[in-house]
């Protein structure tokens, strides 16, 4: 059988990991609320969940201000971007690089042709005109992360709202990916969730994954305008694809609105910390927005990596990153923003390392 390609946050090394900064969650973890829940009410195992996750779906949309009817839950925003894919099956589809992996996976699962267009680190892997300028009528869907993993830069709105534009004349579906604008201060001014009827080919993806930090109880979900597009998508999906667990997790996690003015200040300040103690070091680091950072070194490819991982601290390597392979002489690497301890411990085990290796 064919091996899977390892996730960020996958390692099959034998080295034990104290720190793993290489899966970019909450730092603060998930919210109080939802450990208490699935600490107490373990009868929820013992429950079939809703198939149409009517409640969760309802508390949604009165956050987002769309109709339910327009929300597909689903197991996680990778379930979510696989039924995208077969349900729409394109010939062709256009995806930024670097971006996320899982993306191309989805589309050539579906037997589409994969076209990349490269952002350039010379222009800060800025999302540019050159992508909607690339969108051709052969493209059948285009898929955009905001802010883009593993880059951590938000796209700008005035940008974005061309290229759905450029999108909806042509009858190109555009999949806006918005897993992690949660952790931006303006997140919620920039979202184009509220812009779903005026952008009826757009297909936002949100998951609770990275914001709730709940990887391992799966629940993301689709938000269209595109009736017939969610109905497939939905007739492609496992009938108990939402456990009773994450439905209800969900619903205690949205009822706790301070959690995320508690992440995004906390994201904010570390961000900065980070930044400055990478650059120290001599480190290049790419400005983020999100609660990662990507930075780059002149040296032996995975060097670093290994070094950290020696002491217990694993980072993301991007060498697997389309477009961020290990060229001329750079390396790149991408960390989760955390708490002030665990931080000072990652840049400290740095400067051991820069200090006894010269990496």
């Amino acid at each position: 059988m064919r091996e899977r390609p390892l996730h960020g946050g996958e390692d099959r090394s034998a080295a034990p990991v104290v720190l793993d900064f290489s899966v970019n969650t909450n730092p603060l973890g998930m919210p109080p609320a939802v450990r208490q829940l699935l600490r107490e009410e373990t009868s929820l195992a013992e429950q079939y969940p809703d198939r149409t996750a009517k409640a969760l779906r309802e508390s949604l949309a009165a956050k987002w201000k769309v109709p339910p009817e327009q929300i597909l839950m689903g197991n996680g925003a990778s379930e979510i971007l696989m039924l995208a894919a077969l349900a729409l099956a394109p010939k062709e589809v256009l995806i930024p690089s670097p971006s996320f992996s899982g993306y191309a996976r989805a589309f050539e699962a579906a037997g589409s042709a994969v076209r990349y267009l490269p952002l350039l680190p010379e222009e800060q892997f800025e999302l540019t005109e050159r992508f909607f300028a690339e969108i051709s009528c052969g493209t059948g869907a285009a898929v955009l992360c905001n802010p883009n993993n593993p880059t951590g830069r938000a796209a700008d709105p005035a940008l974005l709202a061309e290229t759905a534009k450029h999108c909806e004349e042509r009858g190109i579906t555009l999949i806006l990916d918005e897993c992690f604008l949660s952790f931006l201060p303006d997140g919620e001014a920039r979202t184009f969730l509220t812009r779903t009827k005026e952008f009826p080919h757009l297909l936002i993806v949100r998951a609770a994954t990275k914001i709730f930090a709940l990887p391992g109880l799966r629940l993301g979900c689709a938000v269209s305008g595109n009736a017939a597009l969610l109905a497939r998508m939905a007739a492609l999906q496992s009938e108990w694809s939402v456990s009773s667990f994450a439905q209800a997790a969900g619903l205690a996690a949205l009822a706790d609105p301070d959690w995320y003015d508690a992440t995004r200040e906390l994201v904010r300040k570390e961000r900065v910390y980070l930044t400055e103690g990478l650059a120290r070091e001599g480190f290049w680091v790419l400005p983020g927005e999100a609660n990662f950072l990507l930075f780059s070194a002149e040296e032996a490819e995975e060097a670093l990596y290994e070094a950290l991982l020696l002491r217990g601290i694993r980072i993301r390597s991007c060498s697997n990153f389309r477009g961020l392979g290990h060229q001329n002489g750079r390396s790149w690497y991408r960390i989760a923003v955390k708490t002030r301890p665990e931080n000072e411990q990652l840049i400290r085990a740095i400067q051991e390392i820069r200090h006894e290796s010269g990496i």
